[in-house]
């Protein structure tokens, strides 16, 4: 064979080889992409282990500067728990709407007072009491300051029935009738280092109030702060300081017995009890911010100049008519006794009218008399009542005794009308001539009581609660 021919062999040879010793190509497959489903984060306590991003080994390690999170824990403050499902209630106020709507503050038994609703006139309540911290005290109850303003509105401020509080209560408010409460905004006590002690609330309206607060207490001296509101409650203005006598009339001067507004601008206070010998108001025409002294015409000439006299019991009948009592302690009859009359004003205050009022005879032999107070509720300018008590102290066997004579009058104090004289004190709702409530109280008892005659005869109603 020639050589290029074997050549030839040997190189076909070669390549047969070649192929039969090929292996096939690898099929890699890739690992899947792992998708991280939706799950509950947990907050670490510690830093995280650092994983590389890179198969590069770090050049440089850096100290994390990030704090550790932390987790904030809310005490939880335990609040005024609601009566229990027929469970009997006392009401020790009320305020009733109409013939079965009404509001009420009251208890069961326990420290703390509630906010109670009636729909069937004063027989089963619902307690809607707000979230109110429950007392932490087993000898110190907190009570209520409160107005209701219609079936809808209410406010309310709590404060503690025996020690001082040195900040100011917050107010809660609600404008369906209790079935949510919203909680103000913290009332400014900047400057202020003194106790808190709610004394008067009053709303004209759904928007504009006012509230009253006592501080130090000294001779000839009561010094009080007011706030205002024009939101319905949520934020409040101090308007009057408690330590300035600047703009503030009389405001100041022991003792305040009641305020009252017309409309959001015009406003009263009255004062008794104090070192000014002359009955006397104090108005305020722009909301609150400034005060005027005003010293009330005498009813009977005589009497004011040798008696002590004092103002009481304001009522607001419109956006310009006032009444109130002015009671003049006349020390020359025996025993002394506080002679009243009924002031109202049509105007704003510029001018006064005045009415004799009823001077019911004492009893006699069986009690020592202590006090005799007067009080006006009118639901029209020519209808209302006046409830004169009398408060007897104790004698031989005799415990203390409290009557109260009941009056009405149809012609706007011109004229009064006895009623009846019942014994205890009460705290009274009418809504009309003939149906009237009332939180009786006599010695260490209390009922709810009601009338469907004027008052002639009374029903002591079995409040109970339902939900």
């Amino acid at each position: 064979m020639n050589k290029p021919l074997l050549v030839l062999y040997l190189l076909v040879f070669i390549g047969i080889v070649t192929a039969c010793n090929s292996y096939p190509p690898i099929e890699t497959t890739s690992t899947p992409e792992v998708t991280q489903q939706n799950s509950t984060v947990v907050i670490p306590t510690q830093e995280p282990a650092y994983t590389p991003t890179s198969t590069k080994p770090p050049t440089e390690t850096l100290a994390s500067t990030s704090p550790s999170p932390t987790i904030e824990v809310e005490e939880i403050v335990p609040v005024i728990e609601h009566i229990a499902e027929g469970e009997e209630a006392t009401i020790t106020t009320i305020r009733m709407i109409d013939d079965l709507a009404g509001w009420g503050v009251g208890n069961a038994g326990g420290l703390d007072e509630h906010i109670l609703r009636t729909r069937d006139g004063g027989r089963t309540w619902h307690d809607i009491t707000p979230p109110e911290p429950a007392s932490v005290s087993d000898e110190n109850g907190k009570r209520v300051l409160s107005f209701f303003l219609d079936e809808d509105h209410g406010w309310v401020t709590y404060y503690p029935e025996h020690d001082f509080q040195f900040e100011p209560s917050l107010i809660w408010y609600t404008s369906d009738g209790g079935e949510s409460w919203n909680e103000s905004s913290p009332l400014d006590a900047s400057g202020l280092d003194t106790f808190f002690e709610p004394r008067w609330l009053y709303f004209t309206d759904e928007h504009f109030g006012w509230l009253m607060l006592g501080h130090d207490r000294g001779v000839g001296h009561a010094p009080i702060s007011i706030y205002r509101t024009g939101d319905g409650g949520r934020n409040w203005d101090r308007v009057i300081d408690p330590f300035s006598e600047e703009n503030s009339g009389f405001i100041q001067v022991c003792c305040q017995s009641g305020m009252v507004f017309t409309d959001s601008k015009t406003g009263l206070i009255t004062s008794q009890d104090g070192p000014i010998e002359s009955a006397y108001v104090d108005w305020t025409n722009d909301g609150g911010l400034n005060w005027q002294e005003q010293m009330l015409p005498p009813a009977d000439p005589d009497l004011f100049s040798r008696a002590w006299c004092g103002t009481r019991s304001p009522v607001a009948l419109s956006s310009q008519t006032v009444a109130l009592v002015v009671e003049c302690l006349d020390a020359d009859s025996q025993p002394a006794l506080n002679k009243p009359f009924l002031y109202i004003s049509e105007d704003g205050g510029q001018n006064w009218s005045f009415y004799n009022m009823p001077v019911p005879p004492l009893e006699r032999g069986s009690w020592d008399y202590l006090q005799r107070t007067h009080w006006i509720d009118f639901l029209t300018p020519d209808e209302g009542w006046t409830f004169i008590t009398d408060y007897y102290q104790p004698q031989g066997d005799k415990e203390a005794n409290t009557l109260t004579h009941i009056y009405n009058t149809k012609d706007g104090g011109k004229s009064w009308q006895p009623i009846k004289t019942v014994a205890w004190f009460g705290q009274f709702s009418y809504v009309d001539l003939q149906n009237g409530w009332a939180a009786a109280f006599s010695g260490d008892d209390n009922a709810l009581v009601r009338t469907i005659n004027e008052g002639r005869t009374w029903q002591i109603i079995t409040p109970e609660v339902a939900h």
